[in-house]
């Protein structure tokens, strides 16, 4: 094969490829060294076509986006902690347990379009999507997914508009 080898782990055959010089290695859940041989054509078809997303990122799950973007702010000392936790609220029941490479632009328009049926605010729904966002380019950056989906951004209406009796040094 050249860019790909299999092995066997007891009775299951693995395959290993590698990538810009770094070896990945997975099962094939197969006992048939046939199937396998198949599996690992189609990963490196994968990488050559540039559809490569990789075993972890295949098993990424939001749940475990929700955790490192947690740790983030933990490590970072945010004190918005608890603000997260509440937009955490409406953002599981919709995406937890989905895969990463399942949350796609038009999943994330479900969303907004269900956060809006209940009557949530534009300015909600944007702080939510910027959690989601932010989860995304963090596992990104580690390279844990190799893209982020388009997550929109709602137009808000400034709710302190400069009345007619403030001073005009404030208005601009």
């Amino acid at each position: 094969m050249g860019v790909g080898r299999l092995f066997r782990r007891g009775r299951v055959w693995w395959i290993a490829y590698y990538i810009r010089g770094r070896e990945y290695r997975e099962t094939s859940g197969s006992l048939s060294e046939t199937q396998a041989r198949r599996y690992l054509k189609q990963r490196i078809g994968e990488v050559a076509s540039g559809k490569f997303i990789g075993p972890e990122a295949e098993t990424l799950t939001f749940d475990s986006l929700a955790a490192d973007l947690n740790r983030d702010y933990e490590i970072n000392g945010k004190r918005s902690t608890k603000a997260l936790g509440i937009r955490m609220l409406h953002l599981r029941p919709f995406f937890s347990s989905r895969r990463a490479i399942d949350i796609t632009s038009d999943k994330v328009r479900r969303y907004v379009t269900e956060r809006k049926a209940e009557g949530a605010a534009n300015a909600s729904i944007n702080r939510e999507l910027a959690a989601l966002k932010r989860m995304f380019n963090l596992a990104f950056r580690e390279g844990r997914i190799a893209s982020v989906p388009h997550i929109p951004k709602l137009e808000e209406n400034n709710a302190r508009e400069v009345s007619s009796a403030t001073p005009s040094f404030l208005r601009s």
